[in-house]
């Protein structure tokens, strides 16, 4: 695999530790004792079929362009890496249930890839070969702290594995922004379109000579250029509007998911109240609860044809006694509940 010099395997005594209140009886376990290490480098001797695996996906660049600067607070100081450590500490604390469909089901963790560059052609490259490293073996990739160039990386890497399949993929981004908008301080040859990943994604499927397919939900009217929402016009990029979700019927969402063979899900954690969700690079004062977007969840992995998910956006120097760690512990929990019972 290229460029492995991102990649960092997970070493499980150092993040995934908390509290034990029995050894022997399953019913009583929590995550840290359940979940199993797994390198990406080497050939994996069990079979991932229907099994999770977490990836952690780093930018220091973005952690440092984004943290709140404070000398008398440390956490200004951490990088990255720290996020992740974050929601690993968060998702060992919870209790296990076991599947009553897999009696094997497993949750694995793959470690991380970090890179320190502002925009990194290769390391997005590298995150695109798990994804399709984990996707031929039918396992499920769940991406964690990502920022939103990573969409590409994890849709190409689904792409990647399609080869001559006729299949259609649907990207559905969960976010108050639409990410359409141009960011020329960002451009590069790797980036023609500098921060929108979704143009990047649309331009691959032209590559392909696939149908482009994308739906956005939660997106903020104030968070994003008119120039966005005439582009999401011309790509036929559907959305739906932050301020009108409690109308949110689900009819447009069954119809997208009816059209597409696979779903490549982002959830962006700045879709939600910054009340539960401070530690995000732009907190949002009318987002969502976690329970408005539950139904939403449920409806989507209830399609069965999601391939990869993704859990962007999370910055600890913001996070407060670790409220969005916990957050995004409780999306995860909830999506691997609905994974194992399928």
């Amino acid at each position: 695999m290229a460029e492995a010099k991102f990649y960092e395997p997970i070493i499980l005594s150092n993040c995934w530790k908390g509290p034990i209140e029995d050894v022997l009886n399953p019913s009583r376990f929590r995550w840290h004792q359940q979940v199993k290490s797994l390198n990406l480098l080497e050939d994996s001797p069990l079979s991932l079929e229907g099994q999770v695996v977490l990836l952690g996906y780093s930018s220091e660049y973005e952690n440092r362009r984004f943290a709140i600067k404070d000398e008398k607070d440390d956490r200004s100081l951490k990088n990255g890496e720290q996020n992740l450590q974050e929601v690993r500490k968060a998702l060992s604390e919870l209790y296990w249930h076991a599947s009553t469909q897999k009696e094997m089901f497993t949750i694995y963790d793959a470690g991380n890839i970090v890179h320190h560059e502002p925009r990194s052609a290769k390391a997005l490259e590298f995150l695109s070969e798990c994804v399709q490293k984990i996707r031929v073996e039918q396992g499920f990739p769940l991406i964690l702290g990502g920022t939103r160039e990573s969409n590409f990386g994890v849709g190409r890497g689904v792409f990647q594995t399609l080869q001559e399949s006729s299949q259609k993929i649907g990207f559905i981004t969960v976010s108050s922004r639409l990410g359409l908008a141009e960011s020329p301080a960002f451009k590069e040859e790797a980036f023609p379109h500098g921060e929108n990943s979704l143009l990047c994604l649309a331009d691959l499927a032209r590559e392909e000579d696939r149908p482009f397919h994308a739906m956005a939900l939660g997106v903020r009217k104030a968070q994003n250029q008119k120039a966005s929402y005439l582009l999401a016009d011309t790509l036929d990029l559907s959305y739906v509007a932050l301020e009108s979700w409690d109308l949110f019927d689900f009819r447009s969402l069954e119809n997208f998911m009816t059209n597409v063979d696979q779903i490549c899900l982002s959830i962006s954690l700045d879709v939600f109240n910054e009340s539960v969700a401070c530690g995000v690079n732009q907190p949002n004062p009318i987002g969502l609860s976690l329970f408005q977007f539950y139904p939403v969840l449920q409806k989507i992995l209830a399609s069965e044809k999601v391939a990869s998910l993704e859990i962007t956006d999370y910055n600890f120097s913001r996070d407060r006694r670790g409220q969005t760690a916990r957050l995004i512990a409780q999306l995860v929990f909830w999506i691997t509940e609905a994974l194992k019972n399928q």
